[in-house]
């Protein structure tokens, strides 16, 4: 399903001595809740590895990477690790393929608009943008739409699970980044069905391009 999204979390011992109660904790939020086969593993002699199998839920949109929290203990001393994983509403985003004219029409029908300029640590081209869109936002790329070929326009629906049932609710979002050569600072406009969505891909785009929204 659109909603869900399978993760596999790679622990290793790469220390000369076992380490013990290698323990994950994972979250239970309104806007995503995960489950994993195992969540314990009482010993990792050296050089041994594990994998962590987690299944997520999405419930609704959220605008920060998603965390859970690693427990074990190493030569008798307890570590706790918080860790941000690579888990955005891109994660639970699916490509429409549109036309020129019915992303337009979209575009002009679809409000809630989430509007941001963003900078990045470097200049990207349209075509590196257009590579991670295709790649890593769940959108797809709809060409012909803007005259200036710096622009990239992008048509996706983004996946929740519907509460009680569980079932599959979609919901259409559209973005345009404008970019200029050897310009380190984008526009990123976003159109969904729901303000909530604009807002979290708007973040998720800035977060995949290593930026960071302008206030």
């Amino acid at each position: 399903d659109g909603h869900t999204a399978r993760m596999i979390m790679l622990v290793r011992n790469d220390s000369r001595y076992p380490i013990e109660s290698v323990s994950l904790q994972l979250p239970s939020t309104e806007a995503a809740k995960a489950d994993a086969k195992t969540t314990l593993f009482p010993i990792l002699n050296a050089g041994e590895q594990e994998r962590f199998l987690i299944r997520w839920t999405c419930l609704r949109p959220f605008e920060s990477p998603q965390q859970v929290t690693l427990s074990l203990t190493a030569n008798q001393e307890p570590i706790t690790l918080q860790l941000r994983l690579p888990l955005l509403v891109t994660s639970f985003c699916n490509p429409r393929e549109a036309e020129r004219s019915k992303f337009l029409e979209g575009w002009e029908r679809v409000g809630n608009q989430a509007l941001g300029k963003v900078a990045l640590p470097s200049a990207p081209s349209a075509q590196e943008i257009a590579s991670l869109a295709a790649s890593a936002m769940g959108m797809h790329v709809v060409t012909g739409v803007d005259a200036s070929s710096d622009n990239v326009c992008l048509a996706g629906q983004f996946n929740t699970a519907a509460p009680g049932d569980g079932a599959n609710v979609t919901t259409a979002a559209l973005a345009r980044i404008e970019t200029r050569p050897g310009a380190s600072i984008i526009r990123v406009t976003v159109h969904a069905a729901h303000q909530a969505v604009s807002n979290a891909l708007l973040k998720a785009v800035a977060l995949l391009l290593k930026g960071k929204v302008q206030e």
